[in-house]
């Protein structure tokens, strides 16, 4: 999960530096491979680090989180781009916040009970 994110990063830092239309081809590339990576890993990376007592909680939760995300992000995005001009910003920010969740995901232990 933490390589999808990375790519995800990379894919990001290049649509915020385009030097030349390739790099909208390797954003593609590069975050099309991460995100799509995600979802699937969700499912097994939730029972790995928390076993299956709690899967559908914490599954409904991790999904309710990305709804909302989903709504407030393409608002939020146009808001920033309508102050600022640019998308550099969102797509930075984007990667930061990616990164932040890289260095989550590398630190969590695996220390759960599984009581199913």
């Amino acid at each position: 999960m933490a390589f999808a994110s990375g790519l995800m990063v990379v894919g990001f830092v290049m649509l915020a530096y385009p030097v030349n239309n390739m790099a909208i081809f390797l954003f593609l590339a590069f975050f099309s491979i991460g995100f799509g990576s995600i979802n699937p890993l969700r499912g097994s990376f939730l029972r790995k680090y928390f076993g299956m007592r709690y899967f559908g909680k914490l599954l409904g939760i991790a999904m309710g989180i990305s709804s909302v995300g989903g709504i407030i992000g393409p608002t939020l995005t146009g808001f920033i781009y309508d102050l600022s001009g640019t998308y550099q910003l969102v797509w930075l920010g984007f990667a930061v916040s990616l990164v932040v969740a890289v260095i989550l995901i590398m630190n969590m232990s695996q220390n759960y009970s599984d009581g199913s």
